[in-house]
């Protein structure tokens, strides 16, 4: 890699700055890339070997964030990228803060997309989960409406009545005492 640290991309000016603890190994860039540095590894035999940097190709975890495994003495670490970024670009993160996505979303790693916030709370999560997943008649396997959730709500919990309501529905015992319980369907009054 250049020894000058700053390379063209595009339109873009890229500044490549060491990862703490990984300095002369590894190095991120203020496009949100992460890169190997050219290095001499010595073996355990006692050869040495020329290693050539090299941009690293993130993966993706369920979340859709990006990280790299990064190895030191033979141990590696997976690291999301947005870790990484921030702490060479923003600084130290604060205790109890976490690193935020902006409006470019989670793969856009580029300092100026990442700031230090508060960690989502569960009402965050709850309402992000609520507007994704749909819930209801609109649920594609549903086989229940609002009116007969209403209806079997209204009707007594004996046992052969939530036999005949399942078989009368189509579906499980399991599914109407759910509702019953408002496992399910408990959106509707």
């Amino acid at each position: 890699m250049s020894p000058d640290r700053d390379q063209v991309v595009g339109a873009a000016q890229e500044e490549w700055r060491p990862i703490k603890h990984y300095e002369g190994m590894y190095s991120v860039s203020s496009l949100g890339r992460v890169r190997s540095e050219d290095r001499e590894i010595t073996r355990s035999n006692g050869r040495t070997w020329s290693c050539k940097g090299r941009i690293l190709k993130p993966a993706e975890t369920r979340q859709g964030m990006l990280y790299v495994v990064l190895s030191w003495k033979g141990v590696s670490h997976t690291i999301p990228v947005h870790d990484l970024v921030a702490a060479a670009f923003l600084g130290p993160r604060p205790k109890g803060l976490a690193v935020k996505h902006g409006p470019g979303g989670k793969h856009d790693n580029r300092p100026e997309n990442l700031a230090y916030g508060l960690p989502m709370d569960r009402s965050e999560v709850n309402s992000l989960i609520r507007a994704t997943v749909p819930r209801g008649e609109a649920h594609s396997a549903s086989k229940l409406d609002e009116q007969a959730v209403r209806l079997i709500r209204s009707l007594p919990r004996d046992r052969s009545t939530v036999s005949a309501l399942a078989e009368a529905y189509g579906v499980s015992t399991v599914t109407i005492y759910s509702v019953l319980k408002r496992k399910t369907w408990a959106h509707v009054a």
